[in-house]
Order: structure tokens, then sequence, then C-alpha cells
């Protein structure tokens, strides 16, 4: 009775140590990398700065003020002051106004690429992370397989039933998926160190990953990329803000405006109303004025609006050519994640039953004394073929919807 609750305690407390070890999800690993990574901190501040450049749009200009101090109406010196404000024609304040909101708009397009791109890059790492943790896995099954082969090859070798090419090929074959597992252990390490860079946080070595699990695309990403993709709505976006720029460049070619205000002194005697009268420095005289300014000399303007125009054209070519592009990218991706589907489905129905029946049928017929080492180790290596390139089928179909939400911009 003591020894059973004695191992129910044992069981509890290896249950609690499992149950303390973190586990680092995918949504996770997303949330900390869109709160921490710097690329997404950079196109924050972006849309901070056109949101500030946003408010600059009614632009007055700098005020000219004049002082003027000297003999201009007598031999006496008198002083002039002037101020004067241009005014721009009110159709610029418009235009620019409207020029800023699009490069807002802009901006949050930006972030929008920048998160699409990060959480492509996430979760490209993570699938490819718990594919190494489920090689890993297989490769200690197999090292267990192998040791106790190479055990009993061992031991009849000693006992004269084995010949020395039996014990050196399962001591061979042992090392080499303890090679196996080192590499593995390698490609662990890197991904885990380029996925702690993405989220831009330190990673515990001994945080766990989420098992690996098939991922699959849903209807919405079949039809979304003109609707959904961030990059794409941005290049469209530019197109719009370079039709702004014409407005802009169209408004400046037109009459501006200005309005000013003097005041002075004309020191001496001067006659008012018929009668001789005597001003002093603390006498003033004002006055103002408002003036026009036209482009006489308009081929200037003309010249930015006209390359003002072709940026634009720029944009509409470079949207056609990033559509055309995309949309190869899309079916090339659908077309892989296909050949997945159909690779995955050979495997499940067919490969991974032949390839434990041969497991276990090997087992037995060897230890029976059924088949030689030969064709056990022949068998063995097929079973682990096997279920090897079966994950490496999941890990391609993981990695091609990813590609397919990456370019469909649906992502989260």
């Amino acid at each position: 009775m003591a020894q059973r609750i004695l191992f129910i305690i044992f069981l509890l407390a290896v249950q609690r140590a499992y149950a303390q070890i973190p586990v680092l999800t995918i949504q996770q690993g997303i949330g900390t990398a869109l709160k921490n990574n710097p690329g997404i901190l950079s196109s924050n501040l972006e849309i901070d700065q056109q949101r500030i450049l946003g408010s600059t749009y009614r632009d007055f200009g700098k005020t000219n003020i004049g002082l003027q101090y000297g003999q201009a109406n007598s031999i006496k010196a008198d002083t002039y002051f002037s101020i004067e404000q241009p005014i721009p024609n009110p159709s610029l304040f418009k235009n620019q106004k409207a020029y800023y909101n699009e490069r807002a708009k802009g901006s949050q397009l930006n972030l929008a690429i920048t998160q699409n791109e990060l959480l492509y890059q996430v979760k490209t790492v993570y699938y490819q992370l718990s594919y190494y943790e489920a090689v890993k896995k297989l490769l200690q099954s197999q090292d267990t397989l192998f040791a106790g082969f190479f055990r009993a090859s061992e031991l009849r070798f000693k006992a004269g039933e084995a010949n020395l090419l039996e014990k050196t090929t399962a001591e061979t074959q042992l090392n080499e998926i303890r090679n196996r597992i080192q590499q593995n252990e390698t490609d662990i390490l890197i991904a885990r160190n380029q996925l702690a860079t993405y989220m831009n946080s330190v990673m515990q070595p001994n945080v766990l990953i989420d098992t690996l699990d098939k991922l699959s695309i849903t209807a919405e990403m079949m039809d979304s990329i003109q609707n959904k993709n961030p990059e794409l709505a941005y290049m469209q976006q530019q197109i719009k803000i370079a039709d702004r720029a014409i407005g802009v460049e169209k408004a400046r070619g037109k009459p501006d405006f200005s309005i000013s205000y003097f005041n002075q002194s004309i020191i001496g005697t001067q006659e008012v109303n018929g009668v001789a009268k005597s001003f002093g420095a603390g006498h003033r005289f004002q006055g103002g004025a408002i003036g026009m300014s036209i482009p006489i000399f308009y081929k200037p303007y003309a010249g930015r609006i006209k390359a003002a125009k072709v940026d634009k054209q720029i944009a509409e070519t470079k949207y056609q050519l990033f559509l055309l592009n995309l949309k190869g990218q899309y079916q090339q991706a659908l077309q892989d994640y296909m050949k997945d589907v159909k690779n995955i489905s050979y495997y499940e129905k067919s490969a991974l039953v032949n390839g434990n029946l041969i497991l276990r049928q090997a087992q037995i017929g060897f230890k029976n004394g059924e088949i030689g080492y030969v064709e056990f180790l022949q068998a063995l290596k097929t079973s682990r073929d096997i279920r090897s390139e079966y994950l490496n089928a999941i890990n391609d179909l993981n990695q091609s919807v990813l590609r397919i939400q990456y370019l469909s911009g649906l992502n989260q």
C-alpha cells in the first residue's frame, strides 16, 4: 500500500513538473512580435509623422516685417514700419490637405505591409521549429530502437552468435542517428534564435513549442489577393497620392495674394486744410495695400505639373506590374498547396500504415530469428524514412498555406 502511495506521489510530481514548463503558442509569438519588433515601432512612428505633417497644410508663409530710418521725406530722419503677409491661393490649402490625407492613409497601409511580413516571418519560423521538434521525437524513437539493436548485436557478438560486421553495422547506424539528432538540435537552436529575433525578446531554452499541426486554406484566401493584400493596396494608394500631387502643383500655378500695412513719420511742416502745421516724430501716418502675384512666366509651373502626371503614370505602371507578379506567385503557391495535399493523402492512406506494419513485423521477425540483421536494418530504415518524409510533407504543406496567407493578406 505504501509503495502504491509513493508511486502516485511520484506521478503527480512528474505531472506538475511538465505542467510548469512554459509553452509558447503561435498567437503568443505573434503578439510579442507585434508589440516589440522595431519594424512595427518604426511604422507607427511614420504614421505619427504623417499625422503631424497633415496639420501643416494651411501654410501662409513667413510674415515680412520691415523698418526704414533715414532722410526719405526731408532733411529730417523719418521712421517707416511695414508688415506684409502673403496669402497663397485658397485652392492650394484644399489640395495640400487632400494630399497629406492620402499620405497618411499610405503610412497606415505601410504599417499593414510591415505587420503582414512580420507575421509571415514569425509563423514560417514557428512552424519550421515545430517540424524540427517533431523530427527530434522521431529521431529519439529511432535512437531507442537502434540502441536496443546495438546492445543485442553486441551480446550476440560476445556469445559468438554474430559476426563483427553485424556489430559494426549496428554501431554505425546508431551513430548515424545520433549525428542526425545533433544536427537537428542545431537546426532547433538556429530557429529559436531567429524566432527570438523576430519577437525582439529573449526565448528561454526550456520553452516548448506546440506540436506540429496541419494547416489548411480557407475559401476567403482563394479570392482575396486584390482585396486584402496590403502591399497591393499600398501601391494603389501611391496612385492616389500622385494624383493629389498633381492638384497641388496646379494650385501652385494659380495667383497668390498679399496684404500689407505701413506706419511712418513725415517730420516737417505740411499744409492741412490750407493751414501750415508742423509734424514731429510722434505724429504717425499709416496705410495698407492688397496685392496679387500672377505667374506670368508659367513654363516652370507647367513643367512641374507635367512631371507630377508622369509620376502618376509610373505609380500606375508599378501597380499593374506588381498585380501581375502577385497573381503569378499566388497561383504557384496554390499549386504547391494542392500538390502537398495529395502528398499528405498518400502518406496517411497508404505509406504510414505500411511503414508501421513493416516496423512491427521486422521487430517480431528479428526477435524470433526469422530475418537477419540486414533485413532488420533495412526495415527500420524504410519505416523511419516513411515517417520522416511524412513530417516533411506536413512541413511543406504548412509552408504553402503560410505563403498563401501572406499573399492573400489574411495572415492574422
